[in-house]
């Protein structure tokens, strides 16, 4: 008798959700709705609950606790998605300038011994892949340089093709280190690959919350679409699975990911998944006197193999702080975190590019380590790994 009355109460509860009695409309506008991975594969529950995202063993939803409270009396035990943000100093709302302080940034320089506005052919054929807050796409540096734009954070839908504008400016600021193009009159910025391809994904809220479900599906399509490389300018203090099956995903199609480090530095073990994972090519943010941002995460590479790559290691550094990039509005901006390190390493490494080796990604990041100066302490250190690659 329980049984069945627990079965009764269910299915009542489902067909509240459907078709909208009191309760569930009580429940929608209490503002209680996150994000929770749902563990079953029935047609019903993905329709009832409004399914997100469909994984192999089960669906993500947002759901209300009278959502959740339905699912647990069904035998479901919904389980919360983990949550990422944006490595930028959360401190810093700058507000957007209509032109830029100088054509090429400090941390460009520091990377490319030459001058990165005399080859405007460098990238061609390249697709970066950033998953962040979306971008400007109209604005007059990126807007040539756009090729793909989703979002993945709409409310009422999972994946929403050309729609990625950028109501925070970290999306648009980190695609502008990478392929900035100065713009037709050339009087913009210039990033380290002016004629690369970018994919825009937004994945992240106008505030800095991302989902984890949602960076995995990102990184999937983006691996689908042809990206060469994949920028993660996100991290968080938990692992997610989601997140790991798809750089599983993005590594056997030989797709470069890279992340940044994180802002919880100076101490030890503090990196941020997920840089963590030996798939991810981590970065550290340095200051422009090549020294070591206070903020950026070390890994735990004094404990580990020297020069090797290691679950929680720092693998590299690259200018960090105070780097001047494109904005939302059609703007510049000037912003400091690891998030802005990622990009730079991403941009040099678009630069070198070993295209014609079997596996690309893997060759291009054999050749980063052999263009690594030592900066920071002496060898394999915690704050910069391998150091910072340089193009002579």
């Amino acid at each position: 008798m329980y049984l069945m009355k627990r079965s009764y109460i269910a299915l009542f509860l489902a067909f509240s959700v459907l078709f909208g009695t009191p309760a569930a409309a009580y429940a929608a506008s209490s503002g209680t709705e996150s994000r929770y991975f749902v563990p079953t594969t029935k047609s019903f529950w993905k329709g009832a609950l409004k399914a997100r995202h469909i994984f192999e063993d089960g669906f993500t939803a947002d759901l209300s606790d009278f959502q959740i409270r339905l699912a647990r009396l069904a035998g479901i035990k919904p389980i919360a998605v983990k949550k990422f943000n944006i490595l930028a100093d959360a401190a810093a709302t700058p507000t957007p300038q209509p032109t830029p302080a100088e054509t090429v940034s400090w941390g460009v320089r520091a990377m490319i011994h030459g001058d990165a506005t005399k080859d405007l052919t460098v990238g061609a054929g390249r697709l970066v892949a950033v998953l962040d807050t979306g971008i400007d796409r109209e604005h007059p540096d990126l807007k040539r340089r756009l090729d793909g734009c989703n979002d993945l954070t709409d409310p009422a839908s999972g994946f929403i093709e050309d729609s990625c504008d950028d109501l925070n400016g970290h999306g648009t600021h980190v695609a502008g280190i990478i392929a900035a193009d100065g713009g037709s009159d050339g009087t913009g910025m210039f990033g380290f690959a002016p004629a690369a391809s970018v994919s825009a994904y937004r994945v992240c809220s106008p505030s800095g919350t991302c989902f984890s479900d949602d960076i995995a599906v990102a990184i999937r399509h983006a691996v689908d679409a042809g990206a060469n490389i994949i920028v993660l300018g996100v991290g968080g203090e938990a692992q997610s699975s989601f997140i790991d099956d798809a750089l599983g995903y993005a590594a056997e199609k030989h797709v470069m990911v890279i992340g940044a480090a994180g802002n919880d530095g100076p101490y030890e073990d503090s990196l941020d998944w997920p840089a963590r994972d030996t798939r991810v090519l981590s970065v550290g943010a340095l200051n422009s006197d090549e020294t070591v941002a206070e903020f950026s995460s070390r890994g735990t590479n004094r404990t580990t193999k020297p020069y090797h790559t290691d679950a929680g290691d720092i693998e590299f550094a690259a200018p960090g702080v105070n780097i001047e990039s494109t904005f939302r509005e059609g703007g510049y901006a000037i912003l400091s975190g690891t998030s802005m390190a990622a990009p730079h390493l991403a941009g040099l490494a678009v630069r070198v590019w070993q295209g014609d080796a079997k596996n690309p990604a893997e060759a291009t990041r054999a050749l980063l380590h052999e263009l690594a100066v030592d900066v920071g302490t002496l060898g394999d250190d915690a704050a910069t790994g391998w150091g910072m690659p340089v193009q002579k």
